[in-house]
């Protein structure tokens, strides 16, 4: 900044932008000064414009994304396009298992318009933490889908429940819960590790299994279980090639349904 620009620092702020107007006048068009804690520049006409106000207006100028909570959705909107919006150059992002979103271009302050966003509602879950059975086994049946090992756990569980236990002998990789059915004591083994499919991503495709591992101790007041992921994230990132995938194959379907449509002029999917 220049000796006057400099000058202008340590008047009161109604000072500075009027002294600063003047200097625009002169050579400093163009320029960028900073008032407080707020930054002004000098527009092609001579005029000092607040940088913050314009961004302010700029994010306003942007509408309030569609929220929905299916892929369908946003593949329908993108086939009727009722906005009339250049598609070929807008961007279908994936942002995660429970998360997709209708981008446009970048603007010349290289930000991206969101037009819809996907957004699947996440299921509260609390499998991770120790529970009672009963409340853990209500857990498994509304949470995962029905499979052999989903049912093959909760048979354990029930089993373990109808009796009276008495100890856990655990080798560190299974356990066991010794039982007493009032006549002869048994152990019941307690399958682990299990591959299940919990609902975490769109019901349009088709949901990640993943490995877990089941844990079961003596609480307060009866056994109490839980289950540990053991896939290391590996779920996600299936989800979101699923969800990709997916997309890809809907919007292929839309081009072929309108003969004044291609691919090309669809949006391209990031995943």
């Amino acid at each position: 900044m220049n000796e006057s620009a400099n000058e202008a620092s340590g008047m009161p702020v109604f000072e500075q932008i009027e002294r600063l107007s003047r200097i625009a006048a002169g050579e400093d068009k163009g320029r960028v000064f900073k008032i407080g804690d707020r930054e002004f520049f000098v527009d092609s006409d001579g005029d000092l414009v607040d940088v913050h106000h314009q961004l302010e207006l700029a994010a306003r100028a942007y509408p309030s994304p569609f929220s929905t909570s299916t892929l369908q959705s946003l593949v329908a909107y993108v086939g009727e396009n009722r906005d009339q919006l250049d598609l070929k150059s807008h961007v279908v992002h994936v942002v995660s298992p429970t998360e997709v979103v209708l981008q446009g271009p970048l603007d010349n302050l290289s930000r991206r318009a969101s037009f819809l966003k996907a957004k699947w509602p996440s299921l509260s879950t609390s499998v991770g933490r120790w529970q009672d059975l009963e409340a853990f086994r209500v857990e498994i049946l509304t949470g995962f889908q029905a499979t052999e090992t989903r049912e093959a756990l909760l048979e354990a569980l029930g089993r373990v429940k109808a009796s009276k236990s008495q100890q856990v002998a655990d080798d560190g990789v299974s356990q066991r819960v010794s039982m007493d059915d009032g006549v002869d004591g048994y152990w019941q083994e307690l399958p682990s590790p299990l591959e299940l499919v919990p609902f975490r991503t769109f019901s349009e495709v088709d949901q990640p299994s993943s490995v877990y591992v089941l844990r079961v101790r003596k609480g307060d007041s009866g056994l109490e279980a839980r289950l540990l992921i053991a896939d290391g994230g590996s779920w996600g990132t299936e989800a979101v090639s699923r969800i990709g995938t997916w997309l890809e194959a809907r919007l292929a379907e839309v081009a072929d349904a309108d003969e004044d449509l291609s691919l090309a002029s669809l949006p391209a999917v990031l995943y």
